[in-house]
């Protein structure tokens, strides 16, 4: 062979990967790897960092049969076969797909024509090793393995459906170190949504925010034309097999039609293609649809995994921005509070006169890295979300803080889970004079409290909790607000390797979750009552008047800077409606 047939071998990995590599069809040929609409645009992303003269770092979400896994595979396979030294490492989630990637290596490298061939040192199950003068080799595992390609520096690396590793921060931790910062190494990262949350879900919103050199990849399914089918004498595949619970939800996806076509030039045939699937592929389900071929990135991640809350309904829930952030002090008799930008508490709407709070908690060590404690506080009249606490902090601090948030809240229950670390929290409210919540039971056929301190969450009271949350956020019975809160209501799963037990997804927290569900719960013992007015006609709206009044005058006589505002217990006291983000 020329120099110049090898420089372009060399230099040209899609001419190399077109001309020599083969894939196997799902009817069992063999045929040449053309690339196809999704793996073009990959394909040109990645050469264009190159030309740059960057390291190639791309994390790639997936919708079904685009090919990334295959087109991620053959660039490794490239690099490997016409580099000296060169280390390249596959892990992918699990033990089937692993070998399926291996046995895709191994076919590139046996069907090639002896000119472009490289004589193998080793091949086993998990490693191709090719011999002198190029001793490069392409190794394979699966992210079970939390050592996996510590030993070695890895030049290309490319991790599959990342978002379903088990332990993905610490994995690639590990393997992030491991690759050099070159301008001739390769990482790819790509996955099929699982949920909101966890690492895949973290660094890509990393990605799109440009915190990272990652870039972002996602490719909607109508940019693939085999996603296209004719309609019959001019009309659209009928509604009928899709499932729909109303009139109004078949008008709904009616409208939604038309916004695919205004917003994404969707063609009639791509709109047909896709009645055909939701009916076909998708057992009818609209959501399902969505799930496995989501039109925007978005879209992807909050339709899919084992949502434990009714999705529709999160969907429905809003993110408000705090109308004040800071810290709780007390200052002679009073609590007040001092508004600072990293401060622990976030409020969304402050204490009324005769508002009734219920404070949830969930207490945790406070250790550096470790979950944190959180507290919630909701109305009782409202049922709404008006303060959120979650900090790694000890739990003598936490107990304080929950001490200085229920006499702001107007002496709010505090309701703590009474195992683990918030024994010692409870113990402390106490000793603060704080009103606690003490365990009811009702063996008599009436609610008699006990002495039991705290709130006792086992395997009885845990799916109590949580089935009334549900029901909440089902029937829009609750304004969550917060947003952290509500993203850890979206990567609450229900766990199929623990019988369906709902819990944080691998990698999140649930600890605001259960600190709201603590809070709703004891809310239906303790439901709001409201108080006996025996005032005249006009002094409530006299008093809202002059509550209007100084909140203005008090806005004005401040800089604005965080740190110089201070509200206090004794203070007026006005429900300011927040903005949204």
């Amino acid at each position: 062979m020329d120099k110049e047939s090898l420089r372009k071998i060399r230099n040209d990995p899609q001419f190399y990967i077109e001309k020599y590599l083969l894939i196997k069809t799902k009817d069992q040929r063999l045929i040449n790897l053309k690339f196809n609409n999704p793996q073009k645009k990959i394909y040109e992303i990645a050469m264009k960092q190159k030309e740059q003269g960057k390291a190639i770092r791309l994390i790639i979400l997936k919708a079904r049969q685009e090919g990334v896994s295959t087109l991620a595979e053959a660039l490794i396979f490239h690099s490997t076969n016409t580099r000296p030294n060169v280390n390249s490492f596959i892990l992918a989630h699990d033990a089937d797909s692993s070998e399926n990637v291996f046995n895709m290596t191994k076919l590139f490298h046996d069907q090639l024509p002896n000119e472009v061939k490289q004589p193998t040192k080793n091949s086993s199950r998990k490693e191709l090793h090719l011999k002198a003068p190029l001793r490069s080799k392409i190794s394979v595992d699966t992210a079970g393995n939390i050592d996996a390609g510590r030993s070695f520096t890895i030049h290309n690396l490319h991790c599959s459906e990342v978002a379903f590793w088990a332990n993905a921060k610490e994995v690639m931790l590990s393997l992030m170190q491991s690759v050099p910062d070159l301008p001739n190494t390769m990482i790819i990262l790509e996955s099929t949504a699982n949920g909101i949350g966890g690492y895949f879900h973290d660094e890509w919103v990393r990605a799109i925010d440009s915190k990272s050199d990652f870039l972002p990849v996602f490719i909607p399914w109508f940019e693939l034309p085999e996603y296209s089918m004719p309609l019959k004498l001019g009309v659209l595949y009928p509604i009928d097999m899709i499932m729909f619970g109303s009139q109004k939800a078949i008008e709904e996806f009616e409208a939604e039609e038309d916004s695919l076509r205004a917003n994404f030039n969707l063609t009639d045939e791509q709109l047909n293609w896709r009645r055909w699937c939701i009916a076909n592929k998708c057992g009818g389900d609209i959501l399902n649809f969505r799930q496995e071929y989501p039109i925007t990135w978005r879209e992807a991640f909050i339709t899919s995994g084992d949502l434990y809350f009714d999705r529709e309904a999160m969907l429905r829930q809003e993110t408000y921005k705090p109308i004040l952030v800071g810290n709780l002090v007390k200052k002679q008799d009073n609590v007040t509070f001092e508004e600072e930008q990293s401060g622990k508490l976030k409020i969304y709407s402050l204490p009324t006169p005769n508002g009734e709070y219920i404070l949830g908690a969930d207490a945790a060590e406070g250790l550096p890295g470790g979950d944190r404690s959180a507290a919630v506080v909701i109305d009782k009249e409202t049922n709404s979300t008006v303060a959120v606490y979650n900090q790694n902090i000890d739990t003598d601090e936490f107990a304080y803080d929950i001490s200085m948030i229920c006499k702001f809240y107007n002496e709010a229950l505090a309701v703590v889970e009474n195992k683990g670390y918030g024994h010692a929290v409870n113990q402390a409210l106490v000793k603060e004079c704080v009103r606690v919540y003490r365990r009811n039971k009702t063996r008599k056929g009436y609610p008699e409290q006990t002495e039991e301190i705290g709130f006792n969450t086992n395997a009885v009271t845990r799916p109590e909790i949580l089935a009334l949350l549900r029901a909440e956020i089902r029937e829009s019975l609750t304004a969550l607000a917060d947003d952290e809160l509500i993203k850890q209501c979206w990567s609450f799963m229900k766990n199929p390797n623990r019988g369906g037990k709902p819990e944080a997804q691998q990698g999140c927290h649930d600890d605001l979750v259960m600190a709201r569900a603590i809070a709703g719960k004891i809310r239906e013992y303790y439901p709001y009552h409201p108080p006996i007015d025996n005032s005249p006609k006009n002094s409530a709206e006299e008093f809202w008047q002059r509550v209007e009044r100084d909140r203005i005058n008090f806005y004005n006589n401040n800089s604005g800077e965080y740190g110089s505002k201070i509200i206090t217990s004794e203070g007026a006291k006005a429900v300011w409606r927040p903005t949204r983000k």
